[in-house]
C-alpha cells in the first residue's frame, strides 16, 4: 500500500461468492492441490478487506462476462463505483472509461477525491 497511489479496476468482479468446493475441483483436474497452497482461504480473506488506498471500481450493467454486481466495492469516502456503459472489452477503449481513467491517474493520494462527471 504504501506504494501504490490508488487502485482502478476494469470489470472486474473482485467480489463475487467463490464456491471453494468448485475451486477445488476445477485446479484439481489440472493437477493442483489449491488446499497445499492455502491460495483458497488466503484470497477471500484479502478481497474481505477495505481497500487502504483510493479504489475506484468501473463496472458495466451490459457486460455479459463480470456480473456488476461482482465488480462493485461499498462505497466510502476513498471508494467509489462509476458506471460506464459499455461490453466487458470495450473498458480499454470507451472515451468515458478513458477520461475516468486518466482523471484518477492524475489525482494525488492524499488529496483523492470523488470523480466529478
Amino acid at each position: 500500500p504504501n506504494m501504490v497511489n490508488s487502485v482502478i479496476t476494469l470489470g472486474t468482479p473482485f467480489k463475487q461468492d467463490v464456491d471453494l468446493e468448485e475451486m477445488r475441483a476445477k485446479y484439481s483436474k489440472i493437477g493442483i492441490n489449491i488446499d497445499e497452497h492455502q491460495i483458497c482461504q488466503q484470497y477471500l480473506d484479502y478481497m474481505e478487506e477495505t481497500p487502504t488506498v483510493p479504489f475506484t471500481s468501473l463496472y458495466s450493467k451490459a457486460d455479459v462476462i463480470a456480473p456488476y454486481e461482482d465488480c462493485l466495492e461499498v462505497e466510502t469516502t476513498t471508494s467509489e463505483n462509476i458506471e460506464i456503459m459499455t461490453g466487458h472489452f470495450g473498458f480499454v477503449y470507451d472515451p468515458e472509461a478513458l477520461s475516468v481513467i486518466i482523471d484518477r491517474c492524475l489525482q494525488e493520494k492524499s488529496a483523492w477525491t470523488k470523480y466529478q462527471t
